[in-house]
């Protein structure tokens, strides 16, 4: 292994004697929000390292009904090294003293493999939000309405699609939202921190596309940062801050 993978111990976050051999979590996510975990047996020099057909199983799950490993498949692990069994398990023959280099290349190649077709088997989104939502703010003449779309939070300044200054004085921030963890998590982060930031009187509009797959679980994400709104409900929720007629 090479000299990058110093101090790699840090990539791992907890390991757990099971009933062949240690279970141990990485720091690698799946777009489902679930932790990469590696199973390691064997001895001293004949350390296994494998993800015991955890990448195969999600990508299966997806609705994949190609046949595996599949050369696709293959590429994810050849990328960072890895073997691939018969079965589909990814896995990494090594030693004792390079076990930690060896979790991290399997974890690495599971959430490529895994994120990547995620992203590939994804249905379309219905519409483009952004642009429903942009058509709406010019349809309501809600331009004049429109300030500033950077705002100071408590640690950092974040950059908001829709910035309102309402009647009362009070920011009205309007973002969109779609299914995907990691856009869910940087929203949710810049909207937490701008409502911590104790000179700034803000409310956030989060709007999503209910005709999307929305897990109930990532909705819930969703609340912690502000008012959650779907989109066919949105002239319902602005009309509220802004006294505007609502289309029946």
């Amino acid at each position: 292994m090479t000299d990058r993978y110093l101090q790699i111990s840090s990539e791992i976050v907890k390991a757990r004697p099971v009933e062949h051999g240690t279970l141990v979590d990485t720091t690698c996510l799946l777009a489902t929000g679930e932790i990469v975990q590696v199973l390691v047996s064997g001895g001293l020099n004949d350390v296994v390292v494998s993800d015991c057909g955890l990448a195969m199983t999600e990508i299966e799950n997806l609705g994949a009904v190609e046949k595996f490993p599949s050369r696709r498949f293959k590429g994810y692990a050849s990328k960072f090294g890895v073997n691939v069994s018969q079965k589909g398990e990814l896995y990494l023959k090594t030693s004792a003293a390079e076990i930690s280099a060896a979790v991290v290349l399997v974890a690495n190649a599971v959430q490529e493999a895994v994120n990547t077709e995620t992203f590939r088997m994804k249905p379309q989104h219905h519409r483009d939000l952004k642009i429903a939502v942009a058509d709406f703010v010019r349809e309501k003449d809600l331009l004049k309405f429109e300030r500033d779309r950077t705002i100071s939070g408590k640690h950092t300044a974040h950059k908001f699609e829709h910035v309102f200054e309402s009647r009362n004085n009070r920011l009205i921030i309007l973002d969109t939202v779609v299914p995907d963890l990691t856009s869910i998590s940087s929203r949710v982060v810049a909207h937490i921190d701008v409502r911590e930031n104790s000179e700034i009187k803000a409310e956030s509009l989060l709007v999503y596309d209910e005709t999307d797959s929305w897990r109930t679980d990532r909705l819930g994400l969703l609340e912690l940062a502000g008012t959650i709104v779907p989109f066919d409900r949105l002239d319902e929720a602005m009309a509220v801050r802004f006294g505007l007629e609502t289309t029946h």
